[in-house]
C-alpha cells in the first residue's frame, strides 16, 4: 500500500521593497506590506515557521538612511523603530499640497573648490548641502 503525503505546494513569500517616497510608491508599499503580513500569518498557521522582516528591512537601504537622518528625526537606523516609520509614511500620505522649494535656486550656490583634492572636494560639497539643507528647514 502506497502512503501519500501531503507535501506543501507554497512558493517563497514575496517581501515588497520600497524605492521611493512618492505618494503613489508609499500607498502601493504599505498595501504590500500588509498583505505579506498576512500571507507570512497565513503561512505560520499551516505548520511553516516564517518571521516576518521588520518593515525598515523592506526600505533600500540608502533610501532609509536618508529619511533617518532628514526626516524622521531619529539617531540612526538601528533605533528606528516599526511605529516611528510607520507614522512617518501614513503622515506621508496625508500631507497634500505642499509646498516643493525651488531646489535649483536653493542648491545654485553650491561651489566646488579647485585646489582641493578629489575626496576632499566632495566632504566640501557634503559639507555645503548638509547646511543648504539645514539652512532652509528641507529636514
Amino acid at each position: 500500500m502506497m502512503h501519500h503525503m501531503k507535501e506543501k505546494l507554497f512558493g517563497p513569500v514575496e517581501v515588497p521593497i520600497l524605492t521611493s517616497v512618492g505618494r503613489t510608491e508609499i500607498a502601493d508599499f504599505l498595501d504590500r506590506y500588509e498583505t505579506y503580513l498576512l500571507m507570512v500569518a497565513s503561512r505560520n498557521a499551516l505548520g511553516d515557521e516564517i518571521l516576518p522582516m521588520e518593515m525598515k528591512f523592506c526600505i533600500d537601504n540608502q533610501l532609509l538612511k536618508t529619511l533617518v537622518k532628514h526626516q524622521i528625526g531619529v539617531g540612526s537606523v538601528e533605533e528606528l523603530t516599526q511605529e516611528q516609520l510607520k507614522e512617518y509614511l501614513d503622515g506621508c500620505l496625508k500631507v497634500s499640497n505642499f509646498y516643493v522649494p525651488d531646489l535649483d535656486t536653493i542648491f545654485s550656490e553650491l561651489t566646488l573648490g579647485e585646489a582641493m583634492d578629489a575626496n576632499a572636494r566632495v566632504i566640501d560639497l557634503f559639507t555645503q548641502t548638509e547646511e543648504i539643507i539645514r539652512r532652509n528647514g528641507l529636514t
